[in-house]
């Protein structure tokens, strides 16, 4: 008998494994694509021209299982962590919550 792997929670980008709610099996997903969805118009990357690109908070992403060949999107919001990466020194990262 072997013992069962532990529930990883679902997959987004930045861990991309986890349970699949498509086959129900502890999988390991290809990142296909994301689009962004969401926007901090306060915090625009400067750019020339004086002009700024709104910067993305909130993003869907596609995966697909490994295992049933299966596709699922999820929403994603940038998180910042600190660390010394980044323009204010903070990484940032994707977290699932859809």
């Amino acid at each position: 008998m072997t013992a069962r792997e532990p529930h990883q929670g679902l997959p987004d980008t930045t861990n991309p494994r986890g349970l699949c709610p498509r086959c129900n099996k502890q999988s390991n997903f290809i990142v296909t694509g994301s689009l962004p969805i969401a926007f901090d118009h306060s915090l625009a990357l400067a750019e020339r021209g004086g002009r700024g690109t709104p910067r993305g908070i909130g993003r869907v992403s596609a995966l697909t299982c490994m295992g049933c060949k299966q596709g699922l999107a999820v929403i994603e919001e940038v998180q910042e962590l600190p660390g010394c990466l980044g323009r204010a020194g903070r990484r940032l990262s994707w977290r699932g919550v859809h």
